[in-house]
């Protein structure tokens, strides 16, 4: 099995990206090619099952890049892992109607829980790094989810490919991070 059959999504709330990723302009444009070049890229070097944690903004920006992939490579599956039942409560009309799509149309729906306790988020994120050998991520520094799970998969020596600035952390022999500056896709 290749090194990167399997890979996570991991990324900012639509008011935390710093854009209208709700609508078509420059910016969310652009991030939909990133995203789009990263899935691609990953797949070619062989990725299969892409994870998601059905969040609103990156997450489901994600998901929908997987099911445009899957046309192409129809050997690829989206599963979602769904933090807990019912994380839709309190969402707008468009992000909810987003998240009913891609779960219809998806390979797997996974829960973990019945309703929201605190960690049941981090715990999504945990098990989908724990079963990736790569993260796709929306990640400017900021803390928060993204953070931690960043740090986690960082910790386990996963590659991150980070759409928000083109930036690749591949780990090396030596525990050390080396940081790329890339056009992607990446990771021979």
């Amino acid at each position: 099995m290749p090194k990167f059959t399997y890979c996570c999504f991991t990324g900012y709330r639509p008011e935390k990206i710093g854009f209208d990723i709700e609508t078509d302009n420059i910016d969310s444009i652009s991030l939909s090619i990133k995203l789009s070049e990263a899935v691609t890229g990953m797949a070619a070097k062989g990725a299969r099952v892409f994870y998601c944690g059905c969040a609103r903004g990156f997450d489901l920006l994600a998901a929908e890049t997987v099911l445009m992939e899957k046309k192409l490579t129809p050997d690829v599956k989206l599963i979602c892992v769904k933090p807990f039942e019912n994380m839709d409560e309190g969402w707008s009309d468009f992000w909810k109607e987003k998240l009913k799509e891609i779960l219809a149309a998806a390979d797997e729906v996974i829960t973990l829980a019945d309703g929201y306790s605190r960690g049941v988020y981090d715990k999504r994120n945990k098990y989908m790094v724990d079963r990736s050998g790569c993260v796709i991520t929306y990640f400017k520094g900021e803390r928060g989810g993204t953070a931690s799970t960043i740090k986690y998969a960082e910790k386990k020596g996963i590659p991150i490919v980070n759409t928000a600035n083109d930036v690749i952390i591949l780990p090396n022999e030596e525990d050390y991070y080396t940081y790329y500056t890339a056009t992607l896709p990446f990771c021979d």
